[in-house]
């Protein structure tokens, strides 16, 4: 039996064909048959084969048991995917950020709360109290931490780690390349408090402060709480902090832009002052130009300060 391509003309309707194109045909035909010959009985063991391989198949899909099988593994493949993305989702920790001119309170599982002064951050892990009591921090917060002295309460901030068990205390770390690094002040208890780069440590008691220098060097003294924490009455308290952190704190405070020309020396400049419940921030950025001999100018959302 020759199998070529039947989709040509027959014999009848061939005859009608100009003589040229049947002759090209039956060149094609010729050329077709002596590509493929094969035997009766070798075209009817390749049909029962592909017939055996389509009964092979139906029964597959017809079998109970490899339905169950498929639909099993089905599920397991469902159940693994939505394990593995719960735990994706529980691995992003809660972060808690506060816009410039606010402040927030975060109370956590455990019972502790913290307070976050603005433009300050707060993170923790969905596993807290489970896997330890564990917090970072970016920016300034005042914490008041649940005793569990077999739990101990660890902060962590870009400068320092502080570690407690039970205390209430300021923690004041902006990640700045400039001047202090990070700040502690405790209000009750004890805390340790340990500086990254050097692995410095400190243990600090109730009315103590601790800083971290420039230079990653920790240096105490006793605690004016009433100024450290009198953004928590919302006061402002600059305590011979320099003109820059001064302006950045008003930049934070009430949500402004505070801009600075670059020849001011206004790290070398430093400020003490109090301000009780300030709702305007020209009249602050008043005085401190007017001390410093400083002009400043309104511009839009903001002020911006030059030298006389």
């Amino acid at each position: 039996m020759n199998i070529h391509d039947n989709n040509g003309p027959d014999d009848k309707d061939r005859h009608s064909l100009p003589e040229d194109l049947n002759n090209d045909l039956e060149a094609y035909k010729r050329s077709e048959d002596d590509k493929i010959s094969l035997t009766d009985s070798e075209v009817e063991n390749a049909l029962g084969n592909v017939l055996g391989q389509i009964e092979d198949v139906e029964q597959d899909k017809a079998e109970p048991t490899s339905g169950f099988s498929f639909n099993w593994k089905l599920m397991a493949i469902a159940a693994t995917i939505s394990f593995v993305g719960m735990l994706f989702i529980l691995s992003i920790p809660i972060s808690v950020q506060v816009p410039n001119g606010e402040t927030a309170t975060v109370s956590l599982p455990d019972g502790t709360e913290i307070t976050l002064n603005s433009g300050s951050e707060l993170t923790y892990s969905r596993f807290y109290n489970y896997l330890g009591r564990n917090v970072t921090l970016t920016g300034e917060g005042y914490f008041d931490v649940y005793s569990d002295p077999e739990d101990p309460f660890t902060v962590t901030t870009a400068n320092s780690v502080v570690k407690v068990l039970g205390t209430e205390f300021n923690l004041t770390d902006w990640g700045v390349s400039s001047g202090p690094k990070a700040k502690l002040a405790v209000a009750e208890g004890s805390v340790e408090f340990t500086e990254l780069k050097e692995n410095r440590s400190l243990v600090l008691n109730q009315n103590e402060t601790a800083v971290i220098t420039e230079s990653s060097e920790i240096t105490s003294a006793s605690a004016e709480l009433d100024n450290i924490l009198a953004w928590l009455s919302n006061n402002i308290a600059f305590q011979n902090d320099n003109l820059n952190d001064a302006f950045n704190l008003l930049e934070r405070r009430f949500d402004i832009q505070i801009q600075r020309d670059q020849d001011l020396a206004l790290q070398s400049e430093n400020i003490t002052a109090f301000y009780h419940q300030p709702n305007d921030p020209e009249s602050i950025i008043q005085d401190i130009c007017t001390i410093k001999g400083l002009n400043y100018q309104k511009i839009h959302n903001g002020y911006r300060i030059s030298a006389n």
